[in-house]
């Protein structure tokens, strides 16, 4: 295989490599145009890794996801390598599971950690998404905030990604029955206090000078 990459640097996939990182150099051939990959998905669980037949064919976890990063870090200097994950928004296992396991990557080039961001509610109802107090959403309001505001005083951050944005197409209800009302706008489109906390945050973040490379 061989191919421009988004550096301008031609590619080639090595044959005598292990099977990980020649799919890695394989994959980059398709990504090679573009400025950011998702390299692993959604590979951590609060107790451990997720189930899968890439994952359970390995014994040690931690050198996949290393070989994974290492490998399309080598394939293409210049592009923007991310993990991607949801859950990790609030202190908790799976955040410190995250933190823990990409900590040492930052030495590569890990650009960043994408969290698909809602903020699930309880709600009266089992089965379907029921009904939520002021209360309880104004609390979600102020978490949204403090989030934001926390990613948005990191100086390489460059934006905030939430699943979603209003609750009329929101997954959270049907994998999690008695959740719900989780994203910055309501079934009916409406703004939320979430959605008054994050531009608060917005408005409050620090002054930067725009990216050299922006993400479009």
């Amino acid at each position: 295989f061989a191919k421009r990459s988004g550096t301008g640097r031609r590619i080639r996939s090595p044959r005598s490599r292990p099977p990980t990182s020649r799919r890695c150099w394989s994959i980059a051939q398709v990504f090679a145009p573009h400025r950011q990959w998702d390299v692993i998905n959604e590979i951590l669980t609060p107790d451990g890794f997720r189930k899968g037949t890439w994952y359970d064919a390995v014994e040690d976890k931690q050198a996949f996801i290393d070989a994974c990063f290492r490998s399309a870090r080598e394939a293409d200097p210049g592009v923007r390598l991310v993990y991607n994950d949801y859950g990790i928004e609030l202190h908790g296992r799976r955040h410190r599971k995250t933190a823990g396991t990409f900590s040492k990557l930052a030495e590569i080039g890990l650009d960043g950690i994408v969290t698909e961001l809602h903020l699930r509610l309880p709600t009266d109802g089992d089965d379907a998404e029921g009904a939520v107090t002021g209360v309880q959403l104004a609390a979600q309001g102020e978490q949204y905030r403090r989030i934001v505001a926390t990613a948005l005083a990191q100086p390489n951050c460059s934006g905030v990604l939430t699943w979603g944005f209003t609750d009329e197409r929101s997954w959270v209800p049907r994998f999690f029955p008695g959740m719900g009302h989780a994203l910055p706008f309501d079934r009916d489109y409406r703004k939320k206090p979430a959605y008054q906390g994050m531009r608060k945050a917005f408005e409050e973040a620090p002054s930067r000078d725009a990216p050299s490379d922006p993400i479009r």
